[in-house]
């Protein structure tokens, strides 16, 4: 009896404890969380402990969440409790400078009303037309009346972009809570604000802006030079392609620069992507799309030729290229030379920049070296493989092959620099001075005094032209800090973004770190680098790194005898073309028929080798299916016989270990 009431009373304080235990755990752990991933996405950063720490102002936000509606979806209401205990998390580090609102806006409500008109967006979850809320809306800076000020908005948080929760709230938080944004200077010919798109297509409003520039404008205030006196008011400098750019706008980065000046230069030997076509729609010539800043970099310590582009074999991309390509009738994957991929082990892990990114993304990119006899240190940033070569740009004009790339490659053994960090004293690129500008002589036939003209435009004097021109100085009053990138192609979306549509708004999910690099190279050049760490967190693209070696070493083994089989059918092409250029007459019907003879015989080995040709390309497909096949086994698979095997020597354990002890009772009792 005595026993039972302790088994009694031992069940009673067990329970007591456990429902102790729960509640003091549900007050004091309510945020705490285990983070296994690789790049620890769901541990609050000590980015952003330090951009709460650092607020200039207070911020408000308003989280839009439709609780009511998410009880039939158990997704969404598990993934709105983390935001809710991550946001709840930042208004306890923020020093009383954040507040947080939470609004349930049920349908045809005011608080539905005041989340569409804060931008947040609804998506119906079923046929009835209600819309679901579930965004974040921020604004700081606000009057006593609650007017004016900065705002923000995140639309929707979306289940597949949960791994860039923290940065898009912290980069939210890190705007607002800034009185003022560092201003950047853009200038050049990359069309950032309307994308490559003819005028028509700008005025009918078709047109569409850059990521990257949406991402610039989170973090600065970008003003696109169009006057060069505006040069002075810039923070720093973002140089975009510069085609055509005067001696006088030369001579103003010039003096910016020597002047300290902190600039991003990207240059390109062959910009694909973002030529804008002239006012009348024509596409610029295929033989001139570079861009260079010879004058500027000659001083600056920089060598760089414009005429030809980096092929980088072990990084190249595979499929098909933005150009019309000589496709056989038997289409086989190749890898395309002038594209690539390059990863950690190409990036300055030791430079803030390029630290922590994962992947970049280039397309002809060109080479950068440090000049003979520079003053300047120059810091390589990014760079190829050894296993590259240079390319005339020239290759690139006409009916694209690339297998022929692949066929003419020779590794060079060199690391080609594609960013470089330049820094060190300098002088001026304008010894002389200021260049002379020469004013345009007046139209014949002007207009008379005191009438307007439309169609001439106003000139500026002599003494305005002084106005625009600084006092010119010879040398660098501080060590110069420019970085320069070999390539524009690399801003444009379908090199580092997948755009999508979110019942109606635009969505950018990044697949490679080409964006996180640009902001960061801004942010460092202008001394603002609280975010650059969290950026560079992780993206969505996971590539699998040994998969894409091994089959490149697959393709390889193939290459030679693919070539050798070409070769054997382009040879025999030509001899029945020579065969039947001779001129034989009818009556000697020997040679006729000895001409027809070695045609049917050629033509019989051309058949051959076409079909070698498609059983070797058969085997490479084959050999890379198998190395596909391998990896899914280990990785699913295996695992779980793993585990099954785990179990069931678990269970053999047990039993054995049961039998042995019935047995020992057995043998107890019996005795």
């Amino acid at each position: 009896m005595k026993h039972g009431l302790l088994t009694i009373g031992g069940v009673i304080i067990a329970a007591v404890l456990f429902f102790a235990i729960n509640a003091i755990t549900n007050v004091a752990w309510k945020t705490a969380r285990f983070d296994f991933t690789e790049d620890k996405l769901y541990t609050l950063s000590p980015t952003t402990r330090t951009v709460m720490d650092n607020l200039d102002r207070k911020v408000v936000l308003r989280l839009y969440y439709s609780k009511t509606m998410a009880d039939a979806v158990p997704e969404i209401r598990t993934y709105a409790k983390r935001v809710e205990e991550l946001l709840e998390e930042y208004v306890a580090r923020s020093n009383g400078l954040l507040s947080l609102e939470i609004i349930d806006p049920e349908p045809f409500t005011e608080k539905e009303d005041l989340a569409l008109k804060d931008g947040v967006q609804g998506v119906p979850l079923d046929e009835t037309g209600a819309q679901f809320f579930f965004g974040l809306y921020g604004v700081a800076g606000r009057d006593a009346k609650g007017e004016g000020g900065t705002a923000d908005v995140i639309p929707f948080f979306q289940l597949g972009k949960e791994q860039f929760l923290e940065y898009d709230i912290t980069q939210m938080i890190h705007s607002l809570g800034r009185e003022k944004k560092p201003i950047v200077g853009v200038i050049g010919k990359l069309p950032l604000k309307h994308g490559a798109v003819t005028f028509a297509a700008v005025k009918r409003g078709q047109s569409k802006p850059y990521a990257i520039l949406g991402e610039m404008q989170k973090f600065f205030d970008v003003k696109f030079i169009e006057d060069m006196r505006e040069i002075s008011g810039a923070d720093l400098l973002m140089i975009v392609h510069p085609r055509g750019l005067s001696d006088r706008a030369l001579y103003f980065i010039d003096q910016y620069v020597l002047r300290g000046g902190r600039t991003l230069v990207f240059v390109d030997p062959f910009a694909e992507f973002g030529t804008p076509p002239t006012k009348f729609g024509e596409l610029p010539s295929m033989t001139d799309r570079g861009s260079n800043l010879e004058k500027l970099f000659d001083k600056w310590g920089i060598q760089y030729d414009v005429n030809r582009f980096v092929g980088d074999r072990r990084n190249a991309e595979t499929g098909t290229t933005g150009f019309e390509i000589n496709q056989k009738a038997n289409e086989e994957v190749v890898r395309y030379l002038p594209w690539f991929k390059l990863g950690m082990d190409n990036l300055n892990q030791k430079d803030p920049v390029t630290s922590g990114l994962e992947t970049i993304d280039f397309a002809t990119a060109g080479a950068l070296r440090l000049k003979a006899g520079a003053t300047t240190t120059f810091t390589p940033l990014i760079v190829s493989s050894q296993d590259s070569m240079l390319i005339e740009t020239k290759d690139l004009v006409g009916n694209l092959d690339p297998e022929k790339f692949l066929r003419d490659f020779k590794a060079s053994g060199e690391n080609f620099v594609l960013a470089a960090r330049i820094t060190g004293p300098v002088k001026t690129a304008f010894p002389n001075g200021p260049p002379v500008v020469v004013l345009p002589k007046a139209k014949e036939g002007a207009a008379k005094a005191g009438e307007k003209d439309k169609k001439q435009p106003k000139m500026p004097t002599e003494e305005e032209l002084e106005k625009w021109t600084y006092p010119p100085i010879e040398k660098s009053t501080q060590p110069i800090n420019v970085i320069v990138v070999a390539d524009t192609d690399m801003l444009h979306n379908n090199r580092w973004t997948l755009v999508g549509d979110f019942y109606g708004h635009q969505t950018h999910t990044p697949i490679a770190s080409n964006g996180e690099f640009t902001i960061n190279a801004l942010e460092n050049l202008s001394g603002t680098e609280d975010m650059i760490s969290l950026r560079s967190r992780g993206t969505s693209y996971r590539p699998f790194i040994r998969l894409q070696r091994l089959a490149q070493d697959a393709e390889e083994r193939y290459r030679s005898h693919a070539k050798e089989l070409d070769d054997l059918i382009v040879a025999a092409d030509m001899e029945v073309k020579n065969l039947q250029s001779q001129n034989v007459y009818e009556k000697e019907s020997a040679k006729v028929v000895e001409r027809l003879e070695m045609i049917k015989a050629i033509n019989q080995q051309k058949f051959q080798a076409r079909k070698e040709q498609r059983k070797v390309q058969r085997k490479l497909r084959e050999d890379i299916d198998s190395l596909v096949g391998t990896l899914r086994f280990v990785n699913i698979a295996f695992m779980a016989i793993l585990i099954g095997l785990l179990a069931f020597g678990v269970g053999i354990y047990r039993y054995f270990r049961h039998g042995t002890r019935w047995t020992a009772k057995k043998i107890t009792a019996s005795s």
